[in-house]
């Protein structure tokens, strides 16, 4: 099952996301917009932080602006991780693993995990949220974000690789069940973000959202991502696309 994911994601990384993600859209901005706006409240605090799912290294390349972050980058992808090590700098330690497999999971813990789009693509969920607990210190905290409600489902999922999109509850329980205690958790991406997927995007071919972006295209992206300030206003309402949990490791001594 490894090296069938592994091979899956390396040639979505070579032959379509390595172009893609030269440019990030609207929504890419604003969610890593929301995982910093979260960081920044420990950035006085001297923290181990495992970025899993890392990719092109989008994250961690802005994480690198505090000193007293000790970052580190995981993929399955190898062609990932070089992208990340070019983009996000060498200053970062890189790992190759599937976080699926513990054999293939870093032999140490971490004060601090990020994992965004990952799950989603995971058939092994439920292992991998308690591999997560594994990596992680007592009272350690865990950033999820993932696609949100099943009925948002379109081809663009199945394009991603997406097995699943999640519900709110239903991922609360699932942390409850591996050691976790739920911080925060919050939807965004409505009414703006959702109004402007299914008039553009939904209308255009999953892949051409990964060619690359001329100039016209980059700035009426910019505008949109501007506008999609109004969703931060709508996140108490459960209707957004995007699914973001902050959730601590319950200390069990």
């Amino acid at each position: 099952m490894a090296n069938n994911i592994r091979e899956s994601y390396e040639k979505l990384w070579s032959e379509g996301w390595e172009t893609e993600t030269e440019y990030h859209g609207p929504s890419s901005r604003h969610r890593k917009r929301l995982i910093l706006n979260i960081l920044k409240q420990y950035k006085h605090c001297k923290l181990d932080i495992l970025d899993i799912g890392c990719g092109d290294g989008f994250v961690l390349k802005s994480l690198t602006n505090y000193p007293l972050f000790q970052l580190f980058g995981m993929d399955v992808s190898q062609k990932a991780i070089e992208l990340a090590q070019k983009r996000a700098g060498t200053n970062i330690q890189y790992i190759v693993g599937d976080l699926q497999s513990q054999e293939e999971l870093p032999k140490r813990k971490f004060d601090f995990i990020i994992c965004s789009e990952v799950l989603e693509h995971l058939p092994e969920d439920k292992l991998a949220l308690s591999n997560l607990a594994y990596l992680l210190s007592p009272k350690g905290k865990l950033l999820l974000t993932l696609p949100h409600n099943q009925e948002y489902w379109t081809p663009h999922d199945t394009a991603a690789a997406h097995l699943r999109r999640y519900e709110k509850q239903e991922l609360i329980e699932k942390l409850q069940k591996n050691g976790f205690k739920v911080l925060r958790g919050f939807t965004w991406g409505y009414p703006l973000y959702n109004l402007y997927y299914n008039l553009v995007l939904k209308q255009l071919k999953p892949e051409s959202t990964w060619e690359k972006k001329k100039g016209g295209v980059k700035v009426l992206a910019f505008l949109a991502y501007l506008l999609f300030f109004f969703d931060d206003f709508f996140i108490k309402g459960d209707k957004g696309r995007v699914l973001m949990v902050l959730a601590e490791k319950v200390d069990s001594h």
